[in-house]
C-alpha cells in the first residue's frame, strides 16, 4: 500500500473526523495537502495515487477538459453524502484495477 491508499483506508466510514465533514471538496485537499508533506518530508515521490485516480476518473466520465476529479463526482451527483459514496466506488474500482500493480486494501 502506498501512504495515500493507508490513508484512505483508515478514513474509510469517517472521513468527517478527518476534515470536518462529509465533504467530497474537503477530502480532496486534505489528500493534496497529504501528498504535499510527503513530498516535502521526501517520502512521497512514489506515491502516484492522486494523479492515477485523476486519470481513471477522467476516463471513467469521458472528461476530456482539464476538470480536478472531485469537480467531476460533484456534477455526477446530487449532494455531498451522494459525491462521497461515488468516490469510495469509483476509489474501489480503481483498487481493482491496480491490484495487480499495487493494493489498495
Amino acid at each position: 500500500m502506498n501512504p495515500t491508499t493507508e490513508l484512505l483506508h483508515e478514513m474509510r466510514g469517517r472521513v468527517p473526523m478527518y476534515v470536518g465533514s462529509n465533504s467530497i471538496a474537503k477530502l480532496a485537499a486534505f489528500l493534496r495537502g497529504y501528498q504535499y508533506a510527503l513530498e516535502r518530508q521526501g517520502l512521497g515521490q512514489e506515491d502516484k495515487f492522486l494523479s492515477d485516480f485523476q486519470e481513471m476518473v477522467q476516463d471513467r466520465y469521458g472528461v476530456k477538459i482539464s476538470k480536478a476529479w472531485e469537480d467531476i463526482v460533484q456534477f455526477q451527483s446530487s449532494d455531498d453524502d451522494e459525491s462521497m459514496a461515488m468516490f469510495w466506488r469509483l476509489y474501489d474500482e480503481f483498487c481493482f484495477k491496480q491490484a495487480n500493480a499495487t493494493s489498495c486494501h
